[in-house]
């Protein structure tokens, strides 16, 4: 694989909270970090930006009166915790797993507009699951390009599956000389399934690799980033 020329760097990780971060260097960031460093949050240096991902564990909304006008997420402590921990890093690019449905990924943006995050001005959605376990991100800098994977499939024995939370491309302008592309996914998860939940994140882990490989195709010196929720 060739180096690209602004080489992107793991910062740091919290495992227990499925969150990471990291940087990327040699540009200049317009975005102003929410809190110093005291916080305990990794920042980008000057002409670094910023990337978290985070499964937030199905943000869905529900309702705790059976009420269709109190829809809100649940439990209420765990989501208000979840919009602070974004809140203090601050990221430019957030990419989530498993987000609700449309409604749910409005209540997000709003609550994160909320706690002083108002300057993502691009996102992508991809709602392909079922159980509405679905990918999404919001980012600082301008989409220019997307292209959302979602009809890849594989085979196991006679049945054809597809990749279930499907995957996220796009391409972000991060200033005039610099883009990223970006690939998002959320493999099989390690619960059961009859024809082997190891087998079924392999396959969804070599189609991952397969759009990789053809985004090095097209472009070695491509500054590409692999995120998500692996399993």
């Amino acid at each position: 694989m060739k180096k690209i020329p602004f080489p992107i760097c793991l910062a740091s990780s919290l495992v227990a909270l499925g969150l990471w971060t990291c940087g990327c260097s040699r540009f200049e960031s317009s975005s102003t970090p929410a809190e110093s460093n005291a916080n305990g949050y990794p920042r980008p240096a000057k002409g670094e930006f910023s990337v978290m991902t985070f499964n937030v564990h199905q943000y869905a909304l529900v309702s705790p009166d059976k009420s269709a006008d109190t829809l809100e997420p649940k439990p209420r402590e765990e989501t208000d915790a979840l919009i602070e921990i974004i809140r203090q890093a601050s990221p430019d690019i957030l990419a989530v797993q498993e987000m609700g449905d449309p409604a749910a990924w409005d209540d997000f943006k709003s609550r994160l507009r909320s706690a002083g995050l108002k300057n993502y001005t691009s996102e992508e959605y991809l709602r392909t699951d079922p159980e509405d376990r679905n990918i999404a991100l919001l980012s600082r800098f301008p989409i220019v390009a997307r292209n959302p994977h979602t009809n890849d499939l594989y085979t196991i024995g006679p049945t054809q599956f597809p990749v279930r939370r499907g995957i996220i491309e796009v391409d972000i302008e991060i200033h005039s000389g610099y883009r990223l592309r970006l690939l998002v996914a959320h493999l099989k998860s390690k619960l059961f399934h009859e024809y082997g939940q190891a087998e079924m994140r392999r396959n969804e882990a070599r189609l991952l690799c397969n759009h990789v490989r053809a985004s090095l195709k097209e472009n070695p010196g491509i500054n590409l980033l692999v995120v998500g929720d692996m399993n």
